[in-house]
């Protein structure tokens, strides 16, 4: 079953004012990189679109197979130059990754309405791999 949203994930949205937020499923498509079906949603708010793969992390990357290992190495304390190395892509790419899951994770926790104790752990985790990034410790 899918994440179903709390907020819009447009930013210009009344209902991020306070205004209430409905929307309506619209139908589904085919990702064409796996075939995966996607539900679609229209916010009855704005009117505008969006669907269940804006909510997902690996939302608008190249090389998702790439996530999960990435997410394996920040756990496990790999640098990102090494990260890089091991899967045979630049340090550029895997920083990109990098910041764009930790964005994704703190967006996710506020479209889902996540508990705070949910975001923090989430939140905390990208944070000690930047504070290593930081510090130098990432060379």
């Amino acid at each position: 079953m899918p994440d179903l949203p709390v907020l819009c994930p447009r930013a210009d949205c009344p209902s991020h004012s306070g205004k209430p937020f409905t929307y309506q499923c619209r139908g589904h498509f085919s990702r064409l990189c796996d075939g995966r079906a996607v539900q679609r949603f229209q916010c009855m708010t704005c009117s505008h679109g969006f669907s269940e793969q804006t909510l997902r992390v690996d939302w608008r990357l190249k090389r998702a197979e790439l996530l999960a290992p990435f997410f394996l190495d920040r756990i496990s304390k790999v640098t990102h130059r090494q990260s890089a190395r091991n899967h045979a892509c630049s340090r550029s790419t895997e920083q990109r990754h990098f910041r764009l899951h930790q964005q994704a994770l703190q967006r996710r926790a506020q479209l889902v309405g996540e508990t705070r104790g949910q975001q923090a752990r989430l939140v905390g985790l990208a944070a000690d791999a930047r504070e290593r990034v930081a510090h130098g410790r990432d060379h």
